[in-house]
């Protein structure tokens, strides 16, 4: 009698080993019948497994009834893969093929499954079970072939432009349906191409892409071309500006397309159910065409031809299929250079006004933050973080290596990125030589960007996630203490919680004195002010001094800064 190899069960799920193959079967059978799917699944694999040689028949018995249960629990694919297992054993075996048509009619590929029902009642003439299920697939067959001459008609209606254009939206929504319920077949997959070139239904066209992409993902991106679908996601910019798109159709367009990409990417994974080891197989045997997905995905975040949405569905696709529970992409992502594309979306500053500019919102540079942040968590080798922190590296000494405003204005948002998203890497940037320096004075210049960029990055790196001991030690104090009185206010930022290194003293409270006027001058100051709220008991001098601040503010003209310095004084009583 064979023995039975070690199994390692979770401690919930223990159960007593047996000895035989045949127990293993009648142990699943017994859980089959109790309705226990993900049971009887794992005793007729627990059967396959077994050590020693397991019989033919016993193989193929075992397999056929884990398939069973697969269809039970609704894994048609699963369910298919193990008849087909059978029948490269048997080929005769009836009920083998009377399964594989139930999979392949529950996968909704009813010729296939049609055509298995057929070779199964040559085995098994008499079976009742084979014969209802031929009548069935008979009905479905037909009904098909009937839509299949309907997809025809609606094809020439929505495609010709002398159609009268109510008759060509119904035909568009028609096409709709049948691709929902896989009824369109090879003839509306060979017209993909065609329909996403239509002016005016790109987002009806996208959603059919989507239906038989859910379905067929492979197919669909061999037949369609990757790039027209996520060029439909980038929308060129240069169409809106000349009119040809208003903004309101153009987001439609960019969500439709953002939809059907990530639809495919899932697809391409395994779908929503897999489990981890049918996610893996999956991935594994699409790398390549995930791999041209994303790589075009990437690309279209640094596009300076495409609206700022469409940048942001760009990277949010990235950000869903980096994580390990996803498509686990990340190290594709950091040999692909995603870390310099996504640093310099998240370095773009829309007060500079250069002429090869990115479009971006106020949120672009946030999200980019967190796709960073993501990136980073799914890299498990060691060398793989040395690699994100060399890439981050080289992006700065590149972007700052001529010393020019622009460029240390984009190093300074890079790295209030990198402290909002990868924080780690963020404390690194920000303790290299000069970092620091760079940051004190800019926030110390007359220019209102580079005060607004630089606290902003001194406020992340001190945000409670990173710790940069160095901006509050006293050689800083003593710096500031120096400065002349015109200087710019906000480098007082620098020294926001001066509780971890020093205490307050009478030449640091006659600076803070010193300088009012100008902090009553900016309204950036705010921040600090509101932070110190949050520390009373260890910033009561400058918890004093903002009150005054705040009063002054408050006979301000401008409503906006009367109401923040309002706000203000709330929280400091």
């Amino acid at each position: 009698m064979p023995t039975i190899t070690e199994i390692s069960i979770p401690p919930e799920k223990a159960v007593v080993e047996v000895a035989d193959v045949s127990e293993y079967r009648e142990k699943g059978n017994a859980a089959f019948k109790r309705n226990a799917w993900d049971e009887a699944i794992d005793w007729y694999s627990r059967g396959l497994k077994a050590s020693g040689n397991v019989s033919k028949a016993d193989r193929i018995v075992l397999l056929r009834n884990r398939s069973a249960a697969h269809l039970k629990r609704g894994n048609a694919q699963a369910a298919r893969k193990d008849v087909e297992k059978v029948l490269t054993l048997d080929s005769s075996d009836a009920k083998a093929r009377f399964r594989l048509a139930c999979a392949l009619e529950a996968l909704e590929e009813v010729e296939s499954a049609y055509k298995e029902a057929k070779k199964a009642l040559v085995h098994a003439p008499k079976d009742k079970s084979i014969e209802e299920l031929m009548v069935r697939l008979h009905v479905k067959v037909q009904k098909k072939a009937e839509k299949m001459r309907s997809v025809g008609e609606m094809l020439r209606l929505a495609l010709d432009k002398g159609v009268d254009m109510e008759k060509r939206g119904k035909a568009w929504n028609n096409l709709l349906v049948l691709a929902r319920e896989n009824a369109g077949g090879d003839e509306l997959l060979k017209a993909l191409p065609k329909l996403l070139k239509e002016d005016g239904f790109e987002v009806t066209a996208l959603r059919i892409v989507t239906e038989m992409g859910v379905k067929n993902p492979v197919g669909v991106v061999s037949v369609v071309g990757i790039e027209n679908v996520t060029e439909k996601l980038g929308v060129p910019l240069l169409r809106v500006k000349c009119g040809q798109d208003d903004e309101g159709s153009t987001g439609e367009t960019v969500c439709a397309a953002q939809s059907c990409l990530l639809q495919i990417l899932t697809a391409l994974g395994g779908g929503r159910d897999a489990t981890r080891e049918e996610k893996d197989a999956s991935i594994s045997s699409n790398q390549g065409v995930i791999d041209a997905v994303l790589k075009n995905v990437l690309r279209l975040t640094t596009s300076r031809i495409v609206t700022a949405e469409a940048r942001e569905a760009a990277i949010e696709i990235l950000l869903k299929n980096v994580d390990y529970s996803a498509l686990f992409w990340a190290e594709n992502f950091l040999n692909e250079g995603g870390v310099e594309r996504l640093l310099e979306v998240a370095s773009e500053i829309p007060e500079l006004e250069v002429e090869s500019q990115m479009k971006v919102t106020s949120s672009t540079a946030t999200l980019a933050s967190v796709t960073l942040g993501k990136v980073y968590d799914n890299l498990y080798h060691e060398s793989a973080r040395k690699k994100f922190l060399e890439e981050v590296e080289a992006f700065c000494r590149s972007t700052a290596q001529f010393a020019s405003r622009d460029g240390h204005l984009r190093v300074a948002a890079a790295i209030t990125a990198l402290l909002r998203g990868p924080v780690d890497v963020g404390n690194q940037v920000i303790g290299k030589e000069g970092i620091l320096h760079m940051l004190v004075v800019m926030a110390d210049s007359e220019d209102t960007v580079q005060q607004k960029v630089a606290a902003e990055a001194i406020i992340a790196a001190d945000s409670g996630r990173a710790c940069v001991t160095s901006v509050v030690d006293e050689k800083d104090v003593r710096r500031f203490e120096a400065l002349p009185a015109n200087v710019g206010p906000t480098s007082i930022l620098a020294i926001q919680n001066p509780a971890k290194s020093f205490s307050w003293n009478s030449s640091l409270q006659a600076w803070l004195a010193r300088n009012e006027l100008f902090f009553a001058r900016e309204i950036v100051i705010l921040d600090l002010i509101f932070r110190a709220a949050m520390k009373k008991d260890k910033v009561a001098t400058l918890i004093g001094s903002a009150t005054e601040i705040l009063k002054k503010l408050y006979t301000s003209s401008d409503p906006a800064v009367r109401v923040r310095a309002l706000v203000g004084l709330c929280k400091l009583g």
